[in-house]
């Protein structure tokens, strides 16, 4: 094998391993998916035989890696994988989804997450079991379009358990990874607009559940602002040592969620693309630009977490004041 096949079948082999959970064998996971014994995947591993056309392509397929993120990117090009959210089945693949990144990052005991939130990182949503239920009503309905949701209003309940259960536990897991997250003033208008919409659309059964979001979502800008003040993430039933939490609040608009993940020596981008749907690259050129964007918008932003009591107050006094803003006109509808 020459030195150009050997490193980029090492970049394979590294986007294998970030790719699955430390709970599976991949030895025996790779040998079930190509048909071949343990031994020649060990060899394959060592970068002591080729992986074959077909057999790249089988793994390409399984662990959503694509092939051409291990050539040279050309210049002013990079490719990414997406995953695109358009039935219901789809939103449980894209929750799995999720899932599975943030439980393998946190396997890995130097893993980051770096978040530059257009909207409330969507991690925080699932803290309150009445917010998974409207957030999932109101994606299904209004961004997915799925037939089965149209001319109903929310009632606050969700039928589909499996929904409720995979989403908190993406929000344990999340708790359990340090990161660090840009917001602007407005990261919290997507959330209030939606209840908003519904409110005046006439699409909750009642109006308490108008009143009990806006609640709720108050509940969970406090806990994070606790735990910007402590640094840390802190949540129910947590074990272990808390991860470290550190946000910012930036003046400059942030265009688009955009999402930084490192472990190990693997970066991958996820960016944001209509409305909800989202592209990953594992292209190192493309994290390097993507982590001095982020270190320049960091430059430009102030540190509301930690000893900045004064700057974090003020920012989340702007938020609860949005969130009452929002109450008192529900309350005050006749």
């Amino acid at each position: 094998m020459s030195d150009l096949h050997r490193n980029l079948q090492q970049k394979l082999v590294n986007q294998i391993k970030a790719s699955i959970p430390h709970n599976v064998s991949l030895v025996e996971e790779l040998a079930d998916l190509l048909g071949i014994s343990t031994d020649s995947v060990y060899r394959r591993l060592r970068c002591e035989t080729e992986f074959t056309l077909n057999e790249v392509a089988l793994v390409s397929e399984k662990f959503k890696i694509p092939v051409n993120l291990f050539l040279p990117d050309s210049v002013g090009s990079v490719s990414f994988s997406y995953d695109l959210l358009d039935n219901n089945q789809g939103f449980h693949q894209y929750l799995l989804s999720i899932l599975k990144v943030m439980q393998t990052l946190r396997q890995t005991s130097n893993s980051e997450v770096i978040y530059a939130a257009i909207d409330i990182p969507i991690f925080h949503h699932f803290s309150s079991q009445l917010m998974i239920h409207f957030k999932a009503f109101y994606w299904m309905k209004e961004v997915v379009n799925l037939p089965d949701f149209q001319g109903k209003k929310f009632e606050g309940e969700l039928d589909n358990p499996l929904i409720e259960e995979i989403t908190k536990e993406i929000y344990k897991v999340y708790a359990e990874i340090p990161s660090t997250e840009i917001w602007t003033e407005d990261s919290v208008n997507s959330t209030l607009k939606q209840i908003e919409f519904y409110w005046e659309s006439g699409q909750f059964a009642e109006k308490k559940l108008a009143l009990n979001l806006c609640y709720e979502f108050t509940k969970i800008m406090n806990a994070i602002e606790k735990q910007a003040e402590s640094s840390l993430k802190v949540y129910q039933g947590q074990r272990g040592q808390p991860a470290t939490y550190t946000l910012y609040s930036s003046d400059i608009e942030i265009g688009n969620n955009c999402i930084l993940t490192k472990q190990n020596n693997t970066a991958t981008t996820y960016l944001s693309f209509q409305t909800f749907n989202k592209l990953s690259t594992t292209s190192p050129a493309f994290a390097e630009q993507t982590q001095v964007w982020i270190n320049n918008l960091i430059k430009k932003s102030t540190m509301i977490s930690g000893s900045a009591q004064k700057q974090r107050y003020k920012f989340f006094r702007k938020i609860y004041d949005k969130i009452h803003k929002l109450q008192q006109m529900i309350e005050n509808y006749e």
